[in-house]
């Protein structure tokens, strides 16, 4: 092949020789086409690109079917063949072919002229002779291929006799695969049209022995009834498993069997024995008594069970080991059904669920978490059983309500330095609100405040003298006050006018009162403790125990007591005095502290060893140290619960814990004060504070409506307290009961 030629067209340059058109093996429109190429006056050589299209004239004319392009034809000694199709465009008269040409790829196509046109081979000649009908002679012999007759007005005449091994492919116009075969079918998709059944408005029977098992009603929904004969369905839709005496009278209302039920109303479901679903959406299930059992309202479930009701589940469906749930509440199995489902809780802590309540009996705190999510009205209750009290804890973006059941808050905001004078103060004592207090000074005079601590006024009828301790009723009207070597004095009107009681002078170191005024703890440093049962007016010397006492602690009724010794051990009696036995290790107890019910006890300890503060929740059988600090601890004082706690340091900061001794925090009060003395008003909420060479500082919380949103959050309850917490939406919780202080932060 050389390059840069040319065509030149009816130059003789260029000569096609063309053979006959042979027919294509395979059946269809497709047939070879075989010619010879020259180029420059010698056979072509190589691959070149072919167009062809059909005419019915030797020059211009129409075209029929599509052009044909047969690209790198190989060319030998000028010889080609392709395959061309043009469609059924041959029915007898003359056809033409025209042709381009190209080297392969390169540039556009020539046109070749003249066109060509196409002639018969000789068998081509004879089928094209062939008219109907044929002779039967030229029907004879045996086809290797298959023979259409496809013809709509063939037809075969004969009564089919000495016809054998004969498989029908039709039978009345349709296919074998539209009979229904007894050894299966297949293809039998009701998409394509396949189906067993009636066409008309006609019932379909199935039987059994004879006897109607199953029957196909046709409507505007068809109804299935199964069973006995007598099983009827009067509406659309309607389903009747089995039994007899059935009957279906609403829109897909269903009976799957018994006998003598009666599913009426619309979509209503009826079972067992002679139950009737007279109403929609009604589920009614009978036992088998000899009785009608009617449905009385719409979408009701009725069910008559003489035998009772069982369910027994498998305790699996959540982690709370609930599996039956009332209108998606979850419904305690076994003791304690009803709307919550109580749980005890051993542990420290616990992810908390809607619908449950839990029982904390840990002896430590225990923390349980708020639900994470929930729906609007889902409640929860904890209650705190045992000593540690409990701690609600909350999750990213929640908070609870703090107001609507006086719960109580402690956002603290600092220390306030009161009205009182400078002076040497060293004790301090509170009534249970927190309005009546009264300070003295350690060499000079008693004062009081009736305001909480913003004013202060000397008391009238106290002498000056070395004031070592107080202690107030709960209502503050009742006071004693005892002077260090001197008399033990008395007050009944709110610290208003003191006089002396019946005690007698001693070097006495602490006093203490129970909840009324009534019985009273008195200490003596190296003497013995004395008690009263009126008030002051009477003591009596508790003989046989004697010791340095430094530190002494009443419960609410004057029934538990405690007293702590210099380098000693604690005492407690369970009988307001009468006995006496030690518990505590040797400390130099200072100060000691007890919830109104005399169980939970606090102790703080100073001197060389160095001090802690110690807690006991048996009612001072044990006594282990807190995590406060070691430091020269010089008071503490707690709320009624003893949750709260504040604790006085010397030459230190004043402490607070709101987890019952658990953690403890430093406040804002100054760290370098001596302070001396400590009170707190029974609900923790309003805090006092003496200052030995300084002033009476005050503390009082901020009220607000719900705990701080988010993690830093929470409710703090004690022993013996609870609540029931009730979701409002958008991560917001409200108590709606609660029973004892709960503190909220």
């Amino acid at each position: 092949m050389k390059s840069g030629f040319t065509f030149l067209l009816g130059s003789g340059l260029i000569c096609l020789g063309l053979a006959l058109a042979q027919p294509v093996a395979a059946q269809g429109t497709a047939f070879t086409y075989q010619g010879r190429l020259d180029q420059s006056g010698d056979p072509a050589n190589g691959r070149y690109d072919l167009t062809f299209g059909l005419y019915d004239s030797s020059s211009n004319g129409n075209q029929y079917g599509p052009t044909v392009t047969n690209l790198a034809t190989v060319m030998s000694n000028g010889l080609f063949t392709v395959p061309l199709d043009f469609g059924v465009n041959f029915p007898g008269a003359d056809r033409w072919l025209q042709i381009s040409v190209r080297t392969n790829g390169n540039g556009t196509f020539t046109l070749l002229t003249p066109r060509q046109q196409i002639t018969p081979t000789p068998y081509a000649i004879a089928a094209g002779q062939l008219t109907a009908p044929l002779p039967a002679g030229q029907l004879s012999g045996i086809y290797p291929g298959m023979v259409n007759f496809s013809n709509p007005s063939n037809s075969f005449a004969g009564n089919g006799g000495g016809l054998t091994n004969i498989n029908a492919a039709t039978l009345g116009g349709l296919t074998s695969s539209a009979f229904w075969q007894t050894a299966g079918n297949s293809g039998t998709s009701p998409a394509t049209g396949s189906f067993i059944g009636t066409t008309d408005a006609q019932a379909l029977d199935f039987r059994v022995g004879n006897a109607r098992a199953l029957r196909l009603e046709p409507g505007p929904i068809p109804n299935v009834i199964g069973g006995a004969s007598n099983n009827v369905a009067s509406g659309s839709g309607g389903v009747i498993g089995g039994g007899t005496n059935n009957a279906v009278g609403g829109t897909a209302a269903t009976v799957p069997g018994g006998a003598n039920n009666a599913a009426q109303g619309d979509t209503s479901f009826a079972a067992g024995q002679r139950a009737k679903a007279l109403n929609n959406g009604a589920f009614v299930w009978a036992d088998g008594q000899n009785s009608d059992f009617a449905s009385t309202a719409d979408n009701q479930f009725s069910m008559r069970a003489g035998g009772g009701v069982r369910i027994v589940t498998t305790n699996a469906a959540n982690t709370n080991g609930v599996g039956m749930t009332l209108d998606g509440i979850p419904v305690l199995v076994g003791s304690g059904v009803g709307v919550l489902a109580w749980q005890t809780v051993s542990g420290t802590a616990k992810q908390a669920e809607q619908h449950y309540g839990y029982v904390l009996t840990n002896s430590q705190q225990v923390t349980i978490t708020l639900p994470a999510s929930g729906n609007v009205g889902d409640v929860f209750r904890v209650s705190g059983a045992g000593a540690g009290g409990w701690k609600i804890a909350q999750n990213a973006g929640q908070s609870i309500l703090a107001g609507n059941f006086t719960l109580v808050t402690t956002n603290i905001v600092g220390w306030t330095a009161s009205t009182a004078p400078t002076a040497n103060w060293w004790r301090l004592a509170s009534s249970a609100d927190g309005n009546i207090l009264v300070a003295a000074i350690y060499g000079g005079v008693l004062y009081r405040s009736v305001n909480s601590g913003d004013s202060w006024s000397p008391c009238s009828g106290a002498p000056s003298g070395n004031w070592i301790s107080i202690a107030a009723s709960a209502d503050g009207r009742k006071l004693v006050a005892a002077i260090s070597g001197g008399k033990i004095y008395y007050s009944q009107d709110y610290g208003a006018n003191w006089s002396p009681s019946a005690a007698p002078t001693a070097n006495w170191t602490a006093l203490a009162s129970s909840a009324d005024g009534n019985r009273l703890l008195a200490a003596v440093y190296n003497g013995p403790l004395y008690t009263s049962a009126n008030g002051g007016t009477s003591w009596t010397n508790q003989t046989g125990i004697t010791g340095p006492w430094q530190a002494v602690a009443s419960s609410g009724d004057g029934t538990i007591l405690t007293a702590g010794y210099h380098n000693g051990p604690i005492y407690s009696s369970l009988d307001s005095g009468a006995s006496w036995n030690p518990n505590a290790l040797n400390q130099d107890w200072l100060s000691l502290a007890t919830a109104a019910d005399g169980k939970l006890l606090y102790g703080a300890s100073s001197g060389a060893l160095p001090g802690q503060i110690f807690k006991s929740d048996d009612t001072a059988a044990n006594w282990p140290a807190t995590s406060a600090p070691l430091t020269n601890w010089t008071c503490i004082a707690a709320s009624a619960d003893g949750a709260k706690l504040v604790a006085s340091v010397k030459n230190g900061p004043v402490y607070l814990s709101s987890n019952s001794g658990t953690t403890w925090r430093p406040s804002t009060a100054p760290a370098t004060y001596y302070w001396s003395a400590v009170a707190t008003s029974a609900d923790g909420n309003k805090l006092a504070a003496t200052v030995y060479g300084g002033g009476i500082y005050i503390s009082r919380i901020t009220p607000q409506s719900t705990t701080t949103v988010g993690t830093a959050g929470y409710l703090l309850g004690g022993q013996g307290t609870a609540v029931e917490l009730q979701y409002l939406g958008n991560g917001q919780f409200i108590p709606i009961s609660h029973e004892g202080d709960i503190f909220a932060y």
